[in-house]
Formats: C-alpha cells, sequence, structure tokens
C-alpha cells in the first residue's frame, strides 16, 4: 500500500495523505477490473505502476482512472548505470511527456553496482530524468531496491541532495528497508529522510524475515 505527501485530488484534502494500492498487489488482467475493485475498496487510485503492465495505452489507462474519480499517482520506472554513463528505456521520455500536468510521481529506481559505479553517474542519470519531469510539472522521487545502487532510504537521500533538483524527493519502501538493513533503526531513518520524504509504502512484514512472503505481508500481519 502507498501514502503519498501533498498529492493535488479533488477529492483528497490539502496536505493530507491519500492511501492508495500498490500495483503489484492488484492482479486483475485488465485496467477496467482493476479501477472497479480499488474504487469497491474504497482506495483513492493506484500507485507504484508498470508502464508496460497494461492491456491499453498510457493515455486510455488514465482516462479509465478519471472517469471513476480514482488517480493513478506514480509510475515505477528506472534505469541503469554503466560504465560510460547510465542507460533507460525510450518510453520512459514518451510517458514523461503524455504526463504532462497531472501531478503524477515518477519513482525512480537506480541499478547499479557500488563498487564498480559512483555517485557522479547516479547523479547525472537522476538529473537527466528530473529535467525532463520539470518540464512536465512532475515530481520523482529515488526509490530504494534492494540489490540496487540506490538501495538505501538513506543512499536515496543523498543523492537527491546532490542532484540540486527541487522536483527530486524520496520514498521510503518498508518491505526493502527490512530486507537491505534490518538492523538500522527505522524512526531515525525517517526523520533523517522526512524533509525529502514525499511517498512511502508500508506493508505487513515480519520483522525478523528475510524472504520476500516474509517481507511482503498484508497489512493486518
Amino acid at each position: 500500500m502507498g501514502l503519498l505527501s501533498g498529492a493535488e485530488s479533488p477529492s483528497i484534502a490539502k496536505n493530507s495523505w491519500p492511501v492508495y494500492a500498490f500495483q503489484n498487489g492488484v492482479h486483475f488482467k485488465t485496467v477496467k477490473e482493476r479501477v472497479q475493485v480499488l474504487k469497491e475498496l474504497g482506495y483513492h487510485g493506484i500507485g507504484s505502476a508498470k508502464l508496460a503492465q497494461s492491456d491499453i495505452p498510457l493515455l486510455q489507462r488514465l482516462k479509465h482512472y478519471d472517469e471513476a474519480g480514482l488517480k493513478l499517482f506514480s509510475f515505477y520506472i528506472g534505469g541503469k548505470l554503466t560504465k560510460d554513463g547510465h542507460s533507460y528505456s525510450p518510453e520512459i521520455k514518451e510517458a514523461i511527456k503524455q504526463l504532462k500536468g497531472r501531478d503524477t510521481v515518477l519513482e525512480l529506481f537506480v541499478q547499479g553496482n557500488k563498487q564498480s559505479n559512483n555517485d557522479d553517474q547516479a547523479v547525472a542519470f537522476v538529473r537527466e530524468i528530473a529535467d525532463q519531469a520539470k518540464a512536465s510539472g512532475l515530481r520523482v522521487v529515488l526509490y530504494p531496491h534492494a540489490n540496487f545502487y540506490i538501495d538505501r532510504i538513506g543512499d536515496a537521500v543523498r543523492i537527491a541532495r546532490k542532484s540540486g533538483r527541487d522536483n527530486v524527493g524520496v520514498m521510503f519502501n518498508l518491505c526493502h528497508f527490512l530486507k537491505v538493513e534490518p538492523g538500522s533503526d527505522l524512526r531515525k531513518a525517517i526523520t533523517n529522510a522526512a524533509p525529502l520524504l514525499w511517498q512511502v509504502s508500508i506493508n505487513g512484514a515480519d520483522k525478523e524475515g528475510t524472504s520476500w512472503g516474509q517481507l511482503i505481508q498484508t497489512l493486518d500481519q
């Protein structure tokens, strides 16, 4: 489940944190089915959506959510740091253009090797995406992911600050936090990230768990 700070939507009070489903947990074949169920369950919409995982094109997809009074809050996108720079799918550029003016958040993962890659490369990639996003009025949150270059919330904060872009913040993802840094102080990590913390993904989990099945459970666990 996702929470987004400062989202703009007619049905959501200003400065509130809307609650929406993480797309990986909403298993339906069509956008129409997904929208119907989310509406019935009372979610504000959906987030962490994949550009490719849809039965219809992006603009039609957005229309379904709009007509239901729901919002597609965020897309999960990213790229990989290479020896000479970085690479990412060209569909990201097109999607950013199509999302212009929608206040959609781009959850940006950064793959890479901490031994062979460096912060300068990560910052260059983040700036490239952030500048495209800025032109469309979009925000970017750096998504810590296990086994990626940015795999800790502290990494995300550091790179976000180095980027020098005012539309770049960070996302906290509970399952990846527990996977990568189970011994870290959760309260301290969130407090340190707070000035840039624009999005949060939470779920039920076994605190001492190591497998994804233990770290990603329903909220009542």
